[in-house]
């Protein structure tokens, strides 16, 4: 005598599947979502560091023209240190001065930098 061998139970099956389909369809809306965040998230970052490119270049203007407006020999002692970066003992020496004078002349100088750029509410 054989087994008798059952029917599939169709309300198992059609669970399982139920269950399948709703997780696939489930992943795939994570997934979209992941992909429209990291979209979204590109497009920000584009366009933050497009603005971040023109402060930078407003901030930039500004400084050079303010730099402009600082009377001699601060104008000349600002360039000297930081664009052709001699040191303050160089510098002392060029404008026949003491380390520590050329020092306070560069703090006053970055002082009135940081005035005129608040003047031009650049920073």
């Amino acid at each position: 005598m054989q087994p008798i061998q059952s029917e599939p139970n169709l309300d198992e099956s059609f669970g399982r599947n139920l269950a399948l389909n709703e997780r696939r369809k489930w992943l795939r809306e994570q997934s979209l979502k992941q992909q429209f965040d990291a979209s979204v998230e590109q497009k920000i970052a584009t366009f933050q560091h497009a603005i971040q490119e023109k402060a930078d270049d407003a901030i930039a203007t500004h400084l050079v023209d303010c730099i402009e407006r600082l009377k001699e020999p601060f104008q000349s002692l600002i360039k000297d240190f930081y664009y052709n970066e001699h040191s303050s003992k160089e510098l002392a020496e060029k404008y026949e001065k003491s380390d520590g004078a050329v020092r306070l002349m560069l703090w006053r100088s970055r002082n009135s930098l940081a005035s005129c750029l608040k003047h031009k509410q650049a920073i």
